[in-house]
């Protein structure tokens, strides 16, 4: 089931990306404006990690514990095999 986005997180992925968009148009005309508005565009991306990070750290912390158990090596079914691999044909 999706979660709801909060009214602040919405509030700065929509800014981060009207900032994305005004830093990209100004990269080569005017150097100035391009930074100016890629400092914006990154404090609003700043935020949007922080909030979003808060609302899914339970579910990317049990995500994270899962994926480490299956990381863990699993022994070859072979090593079980009831008859030996080496006879000679």
């Amino acid at each position: 089931m999706p979660h709801k986005m909060s009214s602040q997180l919405e509030h700065h992925l929509m800014q981060a990306n009207l900032y994305g968009l005004l830093a990209k148009k100004y990269e080569y005309v005017d150097p100035a404006k391009h930074i100016h508005f890629y400092q914006k565009y990154f404090e609003h991306v700043q935020q949007v990690e922080a909030l979003y990070m808060g609302m899914h750290k339970k579910h990317l912390d049990n995500d994270m514990n899962m994926n480490m158990n299956m990381n863990m090596p699993m022994q070859s079914p072979m090593n079980n095999w009831p008859y030996p691999t080496n006879v000679p044909g």
